[in-house]
């Protein structure tokens, strides 16, 4: 997977090439502690025939927050689809650019529509990342800390990428932006001042709302500090050794890494049995927040494999 075509595969070899999709998902309830079933406030995105087209999809994780976050990424969920495949049908070329500018001007249209909507999201929101599949070509967009990977068998290893960059206070460009629109990024602070869990978006005066990411749709109050609902969007091509893709909400990343994930995925992939792959991925997560935390994070997982033939 590069950001270029690889030296050794020609850009003619490369639209040659067909990738065969399979995937699978799975979402999980977190739990509090005194409160073992809680709303789950994840959701996922499986979006076949997009445009009318057998070989292109979305596939995507949506993380909610706040006390309506889970009608906020539910909205996202059904909504961000159909208005990135509006904005796909006025384009002329499918271009790097283009399909950046559509996919912003989709995640934009859908922050408004949902402060539009009838839910609060003053104090509410979700992240998004998403990855636009075209046969032999990618497209991540990124808005949160929901991540994409993909998992490699390169030399006789198993090796995990990133598809998108998650989106933290503490990032210097994040934080200047934060603070160039009157907004502060700090921890939580205990009784004796001293700093408690990661960073976090702040009103200037106010200790208001504490939000862990520095972009995400809905969250007004946020917005106002300079939280942005714009997503990143990198685009790769799929090469011979590119072999899966996990799209997570941040419960698998919490204490999780990129190579732990593909190499929990990867014996699974290679019987082809993704469900058990998504049941691994989603055990494990859980697993590692019992023994971490008192409570245990909505957790969910898109995996999808590609396997390529000429």
């Amino acid at each position: 997977m590069t950001k270029n075509p690889s030296p050794n595969i020609s850009l003619a070899e490369l639209r040659d090439t067909k990738i065969t999709i399979n995937f699978s998902f799975k979402s999980k309830a977190g739990s509090l502690p005194g409160k073992p079933i809680k709303t789950n406030q994840d959701a996922y995105i499986v979006h076949t025939n997009f445009a009318g087209h057998k070989d292109k999809y979305i596939f995507g994780v949506c993380d909610g927050h706040g006390l309506h976050g889970h009608l906020a990424s539910n909205y996202i969920k059904h909504q961000l689809p159909k208005n990135i495949e509006a904005q796909y049908r006025t384009l002329n070329n499918e271009e790097y650019s283009s399909i950046k500018d559509a996919l912003t001007t989709a995640f934009l249209k859908t922050n408004k529509e949902l402060f539009d909507s009838s839910i609060d999201v003053n104090f509410s929101g979700s992240t998004t990342v998403l990855v636009l599949l075209f046969n032999n070509r990618l497209w991540c967009a990124n808005v949160g800390d929901s991540r994409a990977i993909i998992g490699k068998y390169r030399n006789g290893q198993w090796l995990a990428a990133p598809l998108s960059k998650d989106h933290k206070p503490d990032l210097p460009k994040e934080k200047e932006r934060i603070i160039a629109s009157g907004g502060r990024v700090d921890t939580f602070r205990d009784p004796y001042g001293n700093p408690v869990g990661p960073s976090r978006v702040w009103l200037k005066d106010e200790n208001i709302p504490g939000l862990a990411m520095s972009r995400s749709l809905g969250d007004g109050v946020a917005a106002k500090a300079g939280c942005i609902p714009e997503p990143d969007v990198l685009q790769f091509d799929i090469e011979e050794e590119d072999k899966f893709i996990v799209i997570a909400s941040d419960g698998v990343w919490e204490f999780l890494s990129n190579q732990q994930i593909v190499d929990y995925v990867a014996p699974h992939y290679s019987r082809n049995h993704l469900e058990s792959a998504c049941d691994k991925v989603v055990k494990e997560s859980t697993l590692r927040w019992k023994s971490e935390d008192e409570v245990v994070d909505d957790i969910t997982c898109v995996i999808i494999s590609l396997r390529s033939s000429k």
